[in-house]
């Protein structure tokens, strides 16, 4: 056996070969079947511009939830507050006043009607 693989190794043998047609069936495809691709070319999409007015219009963060009359009410209460605590501090100070004026008066009073006894001990 190896006699026969090394006298086929060494020679150099062309066999001929024939290449016949290879047996093709055509497929039936049904219009549902097949695919097509479109490829079309579009104009690039510009940005569109939204006019001031749609934007103005657009609540902001603070109107959204109310803050803004929240604010305005808070304001209005410590603007109404702060009149009133300077009301109040006006008032204290005017009966303030009236007790000091009072408290002379009455010592001027009472040294006048003392001196004349205290005089005479």
């Amino acid at each position: 056996m190896e006699s026969i693989f090394e006298t086929t190794s060494q020679m150099d043998v062309q066999t001929p070969t024939s290449v016949g047609p290879l047996p093709m069936s055509t497929p039936t495809m049904t219009p549902s079947t097949i695919a097509t691709i479109t490829i079309t070319s579009q104009a690039p999409i510009l940005p569109t511009t939204v006019s001031s007015t749609i934007i103005q219009n657009l609540p902001n963060f603070g109107s959204l939830f109310g803050f803004n009359n929240r604010l305005r009410s808070l304001e209005e209460n410590f603007s109404d507050f702060m009149q009133t605590n300077q009301f109040a501090g006006a008032v204290s100070a005017i009966l303030g006043i009236v007790q000091r004026y009072m408290d002379q008066r009455r010592n001027s009073w009472i040294l006048l009607w003392t001196s004349p006894i205290l005089m005479n001990s």
